[in-house]
C-alpha cells in the first residue's frame, strides 16, 4: 500500500525476518528439547504427535479438561499416514503454569482472536531463553502478544514468532488418534 509510511512497513518487514531468524536460528530447538503446545484441538494435537515422533520432550496444555482426558489416560496419540508411531506425551494438562516451566519454546495453537489472552496468562510465567511461536498467528500477532507481555511486566527475555499455517494436513477420528495425510513443504514464519 503506497499510503503506508515506510519506517512503518520497514519495522513490520524487519520483525518478521527478525521472528524467522529467532526461531530457526537462536532458539536451536532440536529433538531432546521440551516444547510445551498450548491449545488440544486438532492443530496442537497434530504439532504434539508429529513433534513427539521426532523426538522432543511434548507437554499438552488446555483450559477444557475434556479435550485432555482420553490423551492423559492413553499416555499419548496413536500416529497414522505419512509416519506411524504411538506419540508418548510427558505432561498433559489443564494447568499452564507446569506446562510452560522449563520449555524451550512454547507453540501457542490457540486461534489469532486469543493471542493477547494467551499472553496475558503467560505473562508472570515466561522465563529467559524460551521461544513463543504463534501457529496461524495471523498478521501482526506477535507484535500484539509482545505488547501484552510488556502490558503485564513479563521481563523475559524472549524470542517471539509466528508462521501462517500448521504443516500438515491430516485426519483426526478421535483425540488419541491422527492420520497425517499431507505435508506442506512451504510456510511463512
Amino acid at each position: 500500500d503506497p499510503d503506508v509510511a515506510t519506517d512503518v512497513t520497514s519495522i513490520v518487514g524487519c520483525a518478521v525476518m527478525t521472528g524467522c531468524g529467532a526461531v530457526v536460528n537462536s532458539a536451536r530447538v532440536r529433538p531432546g528439547n521440551s516444547v510445551a503446545v498450548i491449545g488440544a484441538g486438532l492443530g496442537g494435537c497434530a504439532l504434539v504427535a508429529s513433534m513427539a515422533l521426532q523426538g522432543y520432550r511434548m507437554r499438552l496444555h488446555d483450559l477444557d479438561e475434556t479435550r485432555l482426558r482420553a490423551i492423559r489416560e492413553r499416555g499419548g496419540i496413536d500416529v497414522e499416514g505419512l509416519f506411524t508411531g504411538f506419540a508418548e506425551v510427558d505432561l498433559v494438562t489443564a494447568r499452564l503454569a507446569p506446562a510452560v516451566d522449563g520449555a524451550d519454546i512454547i507453540v501457542v495453537c490457540t486461534g489469532s482472536n486469543k493471542h493477547a489472552e494467551v499472553a496475558s496468562l503467560l505473562a508472570p510465567l515466561l522465563t529467559d531463553g524460551q521461544t513463543l511461536l504463534l501457529v496461524q498467528g495471523g498478521t501482526g500477532g506477535s507484535l500484539l502478544v509482545r505488547r501484552e507481555l510488556a502490558r503485564m511486566g513479563c521481563r523475559a527475555e524472549i524470542d517471539v514468532g509466528e508462521m501462517d499455517n500448521y504443516p500438515y494436513s491430516l485426519q483426526w477420528p478421535r483425540p488419541t488418534s491422527t492420520r497425517f495425510t499431507i505435508r506442506k513443504e512451504l510456510l511463512q514464519i
